[in-house]
């Protein structure tokens, strides 16, 4: 039997075995991880703003932050509200201003914080504005270093499903670099916590965050990360701690403050309305007779739209790495930022629609100077995006095997533009 063969039928052996993962759609555990690919980072990025934004807390002595184990263990012991909880404070009747919402954030600090760069964003009763608030964040320097902080609410429509997968933990299991937790407490109502890191210029960017998610629709989200304003890590962790920010999270003060915040069903889960993931064994199961015959030492792997590979030509194992998403759903709003189509600004076009980019030979975008792939993109017309990428390194962290990526980029471009690819079943 053909090489090729023997390692189509070792791929498809691998894919029917793994167990089924279950589809999430927003799968931002993945893209906090460093998985998702620098193209949702730019389009996706008014996503961003909205689905992750820093917080601070409430007791000076838990500000200090302790390692993110043990934050995670921590945070995931908050459970429950006071039996006696004070009063709610009233409602706001006006919409509340960037300049007040900066004032009450500054509230919660520990008297003597260094706050500095305060970004504010206030309530307005126009639909058709760009709306990422109520929103504060501010600075926060100390001994240690300069991080971030916020607190963001929003007002979704009521009933709310607190179960829907956009606030639910991602389905993937925990590892290293992502952790999520999901409490119910007394009055319905969840707290989830998450902690996750990624890489930026070579060191650990690391971000906390708390949601807390009400019955009514009202979701008020607090986090911390060790980046300031300026896209730079300047200290070890946040310059808080995961249960200081779920007590933020649960303040009465940030009820009041929903007067005239627009209620916009995509900002619920912004990437059901971008793509839609395609399972893990179906690519698997595609990829397997369409990589180059020679290769050894397969060793498949991934999640739902991102497949790995460790092959091996007989000068160094290294990464292949296949991205596949569906982009028929798009629907542009305020939150989903740009088409995908917009990504393939300057490459070819085909003489059937389809759009192709190709890069040979560069740095990986991650920082590693010594990370070198190449990849080629392909949008379809049906707007079907194929993304396949050849590494010299074993993954995209600098675990260098080789001078150059294992597979050409003719090689890539044919595996791109295959037409057994095709979407998720709708």
């Amino acid at each position: 039997m053909p090489f090729e063969d023997d390692l189509t039928d070792a791929l498809r052996a691998a894919a029917f075995a793994s167990p089924v993962p279950v589809s999430d759609r927003l799968a931002a555990g993945a893209q906090q991880r460093g998985r998702r690919k620098k193209v949702r980072r730019a389009v996706l990025a008014s996503t961003a703003a909205v689905a992750l934004v820093a917080g601070g807390g409430v007791l000076a002595a838990q500000w200090r932050a302790a390692p993110p184990a043990r934050q995670v263990a921590a945070a995931a012991t908050v459970t429950a509200a006071p039996a006696t909880a004070p009063p709610a404070p009233a409602k706001l009747t006006d919409p509340v201003t960037a300049e007040q919402m900066l004032d009450l954030l500054k509230q919660q600090f520990p008297a003597g914080t260094e706050l500095s760069d305060g970004v504010g964003e206030g309530a307005v009763k126009d639909p058709t504005l760009k709306v990422d608030g109520p929103f504060a964040q501010y600075t926060v320097t100390d001994d240690r270093g300069s991080g971030s902080v916020s607190i963001n609410v929003h007002a979704y429509p009521a009933p709310f499903d607190l179960g829907q997968h956009a606030l639910a933990c991602t389905t993937t299991p925990p590892s290293p670099d992502h952790s999520c937790t999901r409490t119910q407490l007394p009055d319905g109502s969840y707290l989830r916590t998450v902690s996750s890191s990624s890489s930026l210029a070579g060191h650990d960017a690391t971000d906390w965050s708390v949601d807390l998610q009400r019955a009514d629709g009202v979701v008020v989200t607090a986090a911390a990360s060790n980046t300031g304003r300026k896209p730079e890590v300047t200290r070890p962790e946040p310059p808080t701690s995961l249960s200081w920010l779920a007590e933020l999270a649960r303040k009465p003060v940030w009820q009041t403050v929903t007067t005239g915040v627009h209620s916009d069903p995509v900002a619920l889960d912004p990437m059901a309305h971008t793509w839609l993931p395609v399972p893990l064994q179906q690519l698997l199961q595609t990829a397997a007779p369409l990589l180059p015959a020679g290769l050894t030492e397969l060793q498949p792997g991934g999640e739902d739209s991102f497949a790995t590979f460790l092959v091996d030509d007989g000068h160094g194992r290294s990464l292949v790495r296949v991205n596949v998403e569906d982009w028929s759903v798009y629907q542009k709003s305020q939150y989903t930022g740009g088409d995908i189509a917009d990504e393939f600004t300057g490459g070819t076009t085909l003489a059937d629609g389809t759009k192709v980019t190709t890069t040979d030979r560069q740095p990986e975008f991650t920082g590693y100077p010594n990370v070198v792939h190449s990849e080629v993109s392909v949008l379809r017309p049906d707007h079907l995006l194929v993304r396949v990428e050849s590494f010299n390194s074993t993954d995209y962290k600098g675990s260098v095997t080789r001078a150059m990526p294992t597979l050409t980029v003719d090689q890539l471009k044919a595996i791109a533009l295959s037409p057994t690819w095709h979407g998720p079943a709708k």
